[in-house]
């Protein structure tokens, strides 16, 4: 069951996942990432954002529901998000712009999982 803290936590954390992209045409192609590298820099996104399972425990918010979200926001992008958005997220380039359509999907995977949480 979630607390109005919990929803609230759970946006904020969508937000703080897709307010570094921003929106503008595609570059070359990069290298795809790994999705353990992808899984590991959203964690360092999150954290940067103040959003850390430790922080999120306060609000009522496990570990295992936190990484679950983040998972499934990985799971969720990882094939559909192009290499160079991915590359983005794990160079910690959160200036250089992505696609629309992988903006789009990023903030459909954020609220599709965050309805999985019951939020």
């Amino acid at each position: 069951m979630c607390t109005n803290t919990m929803k609230r936590t759970l946006t904020a954390l969508g937000l703080a996942v897709a307010l570094p992209f921003t929106l503008a045409a595609c570059g070359e192609e990069a290298a795809k990432p790994s999705k353990d590298e992808v899984s590991a820099a959203m964690d360092d996104l999150l954290a940067a954002s103040g959003m850390s399972p430790e922080t999120l425990e306060a609000t009522g918010l496990s570990e295992e529901q936190f990484n679950g979200y983040r998972n499934c926001i990985v799971n969720s992008i990882y094939d559909d998000v192009s290499a160079e958005s991915l590359q983005y997220l794990v160079d910690g380039d959160y200036e250089s712009p992505v696609s629309k359509d992988d903006s789009d999907k990023i903030d459909s995977a954020i609220q599709t999982c965050a309805s999985e949480l019951g939020v």
